[in-house]
């Protein structure tokens, strides 16, 4: 709402200055191919070019926040949620979704407080620590075994000859 009020604002604000009356300047009326069905400068033309053509320019983070799966223990479904409550955490600590198995989120979106500057570093923190703990979850669950100079991985509660279990440390 505050983008289309604007752009109203902004569009008048030009062909209604003295100056711009002045000049004889004129807006180009080239319409979105998107939105060419629809009346230049109309609200719906306005509805339309502003879904078709904003973006962000900053870098979204939080969505899947990260924290303790008290919010689950203690939260009664039938209670009326306050909206510092109405947050609950999505992944816990080692980045897995609460309520699923075998899915974790290894984004910015885990941050559970958007960072006042760009998310490119943290994010990439989050993606080496998201790597180890699969790469330390996996080789805790697989042995890797040898035969016929191949190597095969098999579950950790398989006993075989030349198999090794791997740990990272």
């Amino acid at each position: 709402m505050v983008v289309f009020t604007g752009t109203k604002f902004i569009l008048n604000l030009y062909e209604n200055t003295t100056t711009y009356k002045n000049i004889g300047a004129q807006l180009i009326r080239r319409p979105l191919s998107l939105c060419k069905h629809l009346e230049w400068k109309s609200d719906e033309y306005h509805a339309c070019m502003i879904k078709a053509i904003t973006q962000t320019l900053y870098h979204p983070a939080g969505t899947c926040a990260m924290g303790p799966d008290d919010f689950y223990k203690n939260n009664d479904s039938n209670k009326k949620m306050k909206r510092s409550d109405s947050i609950a955490p999505v992944v816990d600590s080692l980045l897995r979704v609460y309520k699923t198995t075998g899915l974790r989120v290894i984004d910015a979106s885990v941050m559970p407080v958007i960072i006042n500057s760009n998310t490119n570093i943290p994010s990439i923190m989050i993606g080496e620590i998201g790597s180890y703990f699969v790469r330390r979850y996996w080789t805790e669950q697989t042995a890797i075994c040898r035969s016929n100079f191949r190597y095969t991985f098999l579950p950790q509660n398989t006993i075989q000859k030349q198999c090794v279990y791997s740990k990272i440390y």
